[in-house]
């Protein structure tokens, strides 16, 4: 993959992509580079010849390097590591790899053709709230909307892809079910919709809360006044009895005999 400044120059047929990579430095000036790739063939790669081009993005200066790695074993549509060091006299920044062949367990080799290199633009990934909506829906390897131009289609997890390709050669996904479900327009539309999905259930839950508190709020009052009949019944009760007590009480008639006396008794002195 060759870079410029906005024109990127893919070669569509290499079997293994650099998919990302970080720089470290040491106090002695050196530079080590953790190259993150990936095996996009159907087959085992045991070996590869590739160009290394170290370059600082403000100043252009760059060191080319040649490496040759013949003892490895890659599995098919896997991904792969590479780490290689070299003396950061440019202080560099970046990296870009070009790989000159490719040799499969099975004997054959891939090397470059000339119809596969493809001219793209290059495309900002999503951030923020939009990526997170993108990844919900298509998985945690989406990083943009797919898109189709004049040579090739651009799958969710920023993979090129030529025309002729039905599934993305990176992630398999199927072009057609890419390009419906995962572009901006039907993103934002499946969006909304999880939204009010969400809010109908949050409603239905506030519904349901709202009649069990009913419910609860009616048993409690049919309980109290349970309650308050079963212990107005209880004190009628004792109360007759105790009123059938006193009644049939033996001095009850006397104790009333004497209060009418003296109240009698009181009255007849007054009045003298």
């Amino acid at each position: 993959m060759a870079k410029g400044e906005s024109i990127l120059i893919v070669d569509l047929s290499c079997p293994i992509e650099l998919r990302s990579y970080e720089l470290l430095s040491d106090d002695f000036g050196n530079i080590r580079a953790y190259i993150r790739l990936h095996n996009l063939s159907k087959k085992k790669i045991v070996g590869y010849n590739a160009t290394i081009n170290w370059y600082n993005a403000l100043t252009r200066a760059r060191i080319t390097e040649s490496i040759s790695v013949d003892q490895c074993e890659v599995e098919p549509l896997s991904q792969f590591k590479l780490v290689h060091s070299t003396v950061n006299c440019a202080k560099v920044d970046h990296v870009e790899m070009y790989f000159g062949s490719v040799l499969y367990e099975d004997g054959t080799e891939w090397k470059p053709g000339d119809g596969d290199l493809i001219e793209i633009g290059e495309q900002p990934l999503l951030t923020g709230v939009k990526l997170d909506r993108l990844i919900s829906l298509a998985g945690e390897d989406a990083v943009q909307y797919p898109q189709v131009q004049k040579e090739y289609w651009r799958c969710v997890c920023g993979r090129i892809n030529l025309l002729s390709e039905e599934k993305c050669i990176r992630c398999q996904r199927d072009r057609n079910h890419v390009l419906k479900h995962f572009n901006p327009r039907a993103v934002a539309r499946r969006d909304e919709e999880r939204n009010q999905n969400r809010r109908r259930r949050e409603k239905t839950g506030q519904q349901k809360k709202r009649a069990k508190r009913k419910i609860l709020i009616i048993l409690l009052a049919a309980l109290l006044m349970a309650a308050l009949a079963i212990a107005g019944y209880h004190l009628g009760r004792d109360g007759s009895d105790l009123w059938k007590d006193t009644v049939n009480d033996p001095g009850f008639a006397w104790k009333d005999a004497d209060v009418y006396f003296s109240a009698y008794s009181a009255s007849n002195i007054s009045s003298l």
